[in-house]
């Protein structure tokens, strides 16, 4: 897949932005999607709004892409959303819903512990096209159903339903890369 992260990595930084500042966002304080917590947990000690991008991708590259074992899914539209739900969700939550989808399609001898590893790769490279389309599909059932869950939860969310769901579609658009 060699310079599939960059390709993935240009997509995501057009989802996210620039600098945002919205009391409403959880993440708070954020650049290029990268919040203030994770710039300084990644040694970045500057003022957000001045994050260089190079250090974006770094911190995309190291804290998301490589946790996911993303280089080794064959699958490139499924790499895609498993890295942009991580970014927008966390890995952790990216991973289980990989686990949970892969369990659905490709039986119950995947373990979902939120951890991507050689058997959840190995099963999901084993997909055939067809089942990696319904994988896809529940990965991002799963992605819509959260971002519904939080609108309820909490109403000032629903000002970000629109740009969640137009995640979704796109990582659908990655067919097309």
């Amino acid at each position: 897949m060699g310079n599939y992260f960059d390709v993935c990595f240009s997509k995501i930084i057009k989802t996210e932005g620039g600098y945002v500042d919205d009391s409403a966002d959880r993440g708070g304080k954020t650049k290029y999607g990268i919040t203030e917590a994770v710039a300084r947990e990644n040694n970045y000690s500057g003022a957000m709004i001045d994050l260089p991008i190079e250090k974006a991708k770094q911190i995309y590259k190291k804290d998301y892409w490589d946790k996911l074992s993303c280089d080794e899914i064959h699958n490139t539209c499924i790499a895609y959303t498993l890295f942009d739900t991580s970014v927008n969700m966390g890995v952790k939550q990216a991973a289980l819903y990989l686990q949970k989808a892969l369990r659905i399609i490709s039986g119950d001898d995947i373990i979902v512990d939120g951890i991507i590893g050689k058997a959840t790769i190995l099963k999901l490279n084993e997909s055939s096209e067809r089942d990696s389309l319904y994988i896809l599909e529940i990965l991002n059932c799963y992605r819509l159903n959260l971002y519904l869950q939080l609108c309820i939860k909490d109403s000032r969310q629903k000002k970000f339903l629109r740009g969640w769901i137009k995640r979704i579609i796109k990582s659908r658009e990655v067919y097309l890369i």
